[in-house]
């Protein structure tokens, strides 16, 4: 079941896609506390890579088995307790952890 609210947030990304992008390729957006924002699928199938993060890991997995998605897991040794998922294409990187733990990691 998807939420009117969640809808209506879609609704409004797609509208203002082609302005938030402005004719860049290969995007990189960021989604916190991502759960299993299907928009991130959609994003990534455009050719745009997301990183998301999200202290539930069976939301993360859902995400990943909801959309045929295969991907890999591993620790994050910077971030103690986190882990990192990440679809096999590495189009979609989702970060398990706190998001003030992830707001002191620098993405490179």
């Amino acid at each position: 079941m998807v939420s009117c609210a969640f809808l209506s947030c879609f609704r409004l990304l797609e509208k203002h896609l082609d302005t938030v992008v402005n004719g860049r390729k290969g995007v990189r957006f960021l989604f916190p506390l991502c759960g299993k924002a299907i928009d991130m699928k959609w994003l990534a199938d455009m050719g745009h890579t997301v990183v998301g993060v999200e202290i539930s890991e069976i939301a993360i997995q859902h995400f990943f088995s909801e959309q045929n998605l295969t991907y890999t897991e591993e620790l994050v040794p910077a971030i103690p307790g986190a882990k990192l998922f990440k679809s096999s294409d590495g189009k979609i990187t989702l970060y398990q952890c706190n998001l003030y733990d992830f707001s002191k990691y620098s993405l490179h």
